[in-house]
């Protein structure tokens, strides 16, 4: 696991530097409407300038940075940077906005979005959304401030409230999370409405539905537990083998 989240911490740092260039000037006001197409080799060798939105096909043959993309965005490393967004098909080996993303995200080495996102992403190594992400995962790493949606990978984490489901080796919840988690460890800080399957299964927060597992614990949890051993604070045995229930 610690191999995945450097290979995750590296893959965000190296977009975070791209992302760390000239700062956009001021007269960026008086620059041309926005391009139909671009064609970058690596930045800021653009055809026509960086400082533009993009609205149907962006080529970055190396490294491209543009203010915004609605459309195809095409290259090795595809940057949107100064909170533009990015709508559309987006491929490449590294993705990266610094805006919200409405579409498709598939980065060989990783997607990054910075403002609440919407659709897919897919890539092998990670898929890190600072803000709200609405809709499916799927990568070794994935993380979210909040989710509305599915993930999939060997280690999900969201920081914030999840609406959705976590299939995985580990899945964490730093907050309220509402749905199912499958996976080897699910663990919920906050509380869980829904159902948790695994062999360890962990919430520290009220929690209302099921759990199965080897190891259940739970603190005021509402529902059925079923596994080796089921620990659970509001029951009138708070530990049992097999079975526990509590129903307030």
């Amino acid at each position: 696991m610690k191999k995945i989240l450097v290979a995750a911490l590296l893959a965000s740092s190296v977009g975070a530097l791209f992302a760390q260039e000239e700062e956009v000037p001021e007269e960026i006001n008086k620059l041309p409407d926005p391009t139909c197409v671009q064609v970058s080799l690596a930045s800021p060798l653009h055809l026509p300038s960086k400082y533009r939105e993009v609205t149907a096909f962006r080529w970055n043959i190396f490294y491209g940075r543009s203010l915004a993309v609605t459309g195809f965005d095409l290259g090795l490393v595809n940057l949107t940077a100064e909170s533009g967004n990015m709508v559309g098909l987006e491929l490449g080996l590294y993705n990266y906005v610094d805006g919200a993303m409405e579409g498709v995200q598939l980065g060989l080495f990783g997607n990054y979005a910075y403002k609440n996102s919407y659709g897919v992403q897919l890539s092998t190594i990670m898929n890190w959304n600072v803000s709200m992400f609405t809709g499916a995962q799927a990568s070794l790493f994935n993380y979210d401030s909040e989710l509305d949606g599915a993930q999939l990978g060997f280690l999900n984490w969201c920081y914030g409230a999840v609406e959705g489901a976590q299939f995985g080796i580990v899945n964490v919840a730093r907050n309220d999370f509402t749905g199912f988690a499958l996976g080897a460890i699910n663990y919920c800080e906050g509380g869980l409405h829904g159902a948790q399957v695994g062999l360890l299964n962990m919430i520290s927060g009220s929690s209302y539905g099921f759990q199965l597992g080897l190891l259940n614990a739970a603190e005021e949890h509402t529902g059925v537990q079923i596994g080796l051993l089921n620990l659970n604070t509001a029951a009138l045995m708070p530990i049992l083998p097999l079975v526990n229930a509590s129903f307030r």
